[in-house]
């Protein structure tokens, strides 16, 4: 004797007691969240170790892109010998590169990766105090989850919401496009200022902190037009 049960047939067993067979063509449910936290937290400790280890064997900082770039296993053949033994070298081998600079923005966004001024001014990426300390404690790296959410201090209105979901995805849009992580685009902080001063004018974006001639010119007026398409009608 069967009897139905929610995407399950029970069956009736020798000794009374009913056994369970799925249905053909159910699959597994996917790994929940504690799962992904911990594949989360594998990528972003391997970057960590490959930075660290770009410092202390090498003595060298490289650009988000670079170390990108590094972690999918990709280096000039005249530095591939160098850094082919590096830990985290290639772990992210035939992945996007997109993803794992989703990653590094995360890490640097949690202060785990720092950016520094490497030669010729060019930015480059450290592992702080903070990211010694995770690797050395095991911290949970996977629950810091960039993209899910911009970390905020003290409590954004509906409509500060509103623009900052606006602006993460325009950052997100320009950082695909010029191959470049998403903080180096607007930082959390920055995003945070615009959406309390909902600037409506070039020049009153200017005055936000984080938003120098630069990203005015290259940014500043989709930023106000994501402004301006979050205000009520």
């Amino acid at each position: 004797m069967a009897r139905k049960k929610a995407g399950k047939t029970e069956r009736k067993g020798p000794n009374g007691k009913g056994t369970s067979k799925r249905r053909r063509g159910e699959r597994d449910r996917p790994p929940g969240r504690s799962a992904a936290d911990g594949f989360r937290g594998a990528a972003r400790a391997a970057l960590l170790a490959l930075a660290a280890a770009l410092e202390r064997d090498i003595g060298a900082t490289v650009s988000p892109v670079r170390l990108a770039s590094l972690a999918r296993g990709l280096a000039p053949a005249r530095r591939l010998e160098a850094v082919r033994r590096l830990d985290g070298f290639g772990v992210f081998a035939g992945l996007p590169s997109g993803w794992v600079l989703a990653h590094i923005d995360a890490l640097v966004e949690s202060g785990h990766l720092e950016p520094a001024e490497g030669a010729g001014g060019a930015l480059t990426m450290c592992v702080s105090g903070s990211g010694r300390r995770a690797m050395g404690d095991g911290e949970p790296l996977g629950q810091l989850v960039e993209g899910d959410s911009v970390p905020v201090a003290g409590a954004l209105s509906r409509a500060e919401s509103a623009i900052v979901e606006a602006l993460r995805a325009l950052r997100a849009r320009h950082a695909r496009r010029e191959g470049r992580p998403a903080f180096s685009i607007l930082s959390n902080d920055t995003v945070r200022a615009i959406a309390r001063r909902r600037p409506e004018h070039l020049g009153e974006l200017a005055a936000v902190p984080g938003i120098g001639p630069e990203r005015l010119r290259r940014y500043g007026r989709g930023i106000l037009r994501a402004v301006k398409r979050t205000r009520p009608r």
